[in-house]
C-alpha cells in the first residue's frame, strides 16, 4: 500500500516542481520573438529612411546637373535667307568701313525735313564706328505690299539690345535718320538696316518689336566674317593698295626729266576723251534755226 502512495506523491511533487520552470521558459520563449520583431521593424524603418535619403540625394544631383547643363544649350543660327515678318532676311555682315550719313543739322537748316531720293553732297559725311564698335548690316528683301520701319527690329547680343540707327533702300548709298519707313510697291524692295554693336560680336538675334496676333520668334544669326565696301567711300581693300611709285631717274637724267617721263602716260588717256566732243561738235541744226528766224 505504501508503494503506490509514494509513487503518487512523487508524481505530484514533480508536477509542482517543474511547472514554474516550464511556465518561465514558455514566457521567455514568447518574449523573445517580440524583441526580435521590434528589432527587425526598427531595422526596416532605418533601411527605408536610408533609401529615401539616397533617392532624395540622387534627385538633387540630377536637378543640379540639369541646371548646370542648361546654359550650355545654344540655339543654332539659321542659314540665310530666312523669312521674316515683312519679307526675307538675305544677308548679315559686319563692317568697319565708314558709311555715308546725312548731317541732320545741315539738312534741317536747308529746310529738308524729309529724306529725298538724291542727297546734296554738302549735307553728308562719312561716319565710322565708335571705339570698340563695328557696324552690322542686315539686308532685307521686303515683299510687295509690305513695309519695314527703322524701329521695327532690334538686334540682341550678349544680353544687350541695339536699336537700328538708320535704313536705306537699294540704289541709295546714304543713310538718313529722317527716313523712318520704306514700302515695297508692286515689286520687292531691297532695304539695308544699320546697327552699331561691340566689335567682338559674332552672333545675335534679330527681334521684331511690334505687337502681332501671331508671335514672331527671334531670328538667331551669325555674322559673316567679311566687310562690305563703304557706301560712297573707300573699301578697306582699296585703301590698303600701295600707290604707284615714280620711277627713279637714271644716272644721266635729272630729276625733272624723270618726273616728265612719269607724267607722260597720264597725258595720253586725257587726249582720247577730248577727241570725242570734237566729233560731235559740228552743229547741223544752226542753219535750220536761222531759216526759222528768217
Amino acid at each position: 500500500m505504501m508503494k503506490p502512495f509514494l509513487i503518487l506523491w512523487l508524481s505530484l511533487l514533480s508536477v509542482i516542481a517543474f511547472t514554474p520552470c516550464h511556465l518561465t521558459a514558455a514566457d521567455g520563449d514568447g518574449e523573445k520573438p517580440k524583441a526580435e520583431e521590434a528589432s527587425e521593424d526598427g531595422a526596416a524603418e532605418e533601411g527605408q529612411d536610408e533609401q529615401a535619403a539616397d533617392e532624395t540625394k540622387a534627385e538633387d544631383d540630377q536637378s543640379a546637373s540639369a541646371t548646370v547643363a542648361e546654359p550650355a544649350v545654344e540655339e543654332e543660327s539659321l542659314e540665310l535667307p530666312v523669312p521674316i515678318q515683312c519679307g526675307t532676311l538675305t544677308n548679315a555682315i559686319l563692317s568697319e568701313s565708314g558709311m555715308n550719313w546725312v548731317v541732320i543739322a545741315d539738312a534741317l537748316r536747308a529746310k529738308q525735313f524729309e529724306a529725298p531720293g538724291m542727297i546734296i553732297g554738302d549735307a553728308t559725311e562719312i561716319r565710322t564706328p565708335g571705339e570698340d564698335k563695328t557696324f552690322a548690316l542686315l539686308t532685307v528683301e521686303v515683299a510687295p505690299g509690305r513695309s519695314i520701319g527703322r524701329q521695327d527690329y532690334v538686334l540682341k547680343s550678349d544680353g544687350e539690345t541695339h536699336d537700328c540707327l538708320a535704313i536705306r533702300p537699294g540704289g541709295v548709298d546714304t543713310y538718313d535718320f529722317r527716313r523712318w519707313q520704306i514700302e515695297a510697291k508692286g515689286t520687292p524692295q531691297t532695304v539695308t538696316l544699320l546697327f552699331e554693336i561691340p566689335s567682338d560680336t559674332t552672333d545675335g538675334e534679330l527681334t521684331f518689336t511690334l505687337g502681332t496676333t501671331v508671335p514672331q520668334p527671334p531670328v538667331p544669326l551669325s555674322f559673316a566674317e567679311e566687310y562690305e565696301p563703304a557706301a560712297g567711300g573707300t573699301a578697306p581693300e582699296a585703301a590698303s593698295e600701295p600707290a604707284p611709285e615714280t620711277p627713279a631717274a637714271d644716272d644721266g637724267e635729272s630729276a625733272d626729266e624723270a618726273s616728265t617721263e612719269a607724267k607722260e602716260p597720264a597725258a595720253k588717256p586725257a587726249a582720247e576723251p577730248a577727241a570725242k566732243p570734237a566729233a560731235k561738235k559740228p552743229a547741223a541744226k544752226k542753219p535750220a534755226a536761222d531759216d526759222d528766224w528768217n
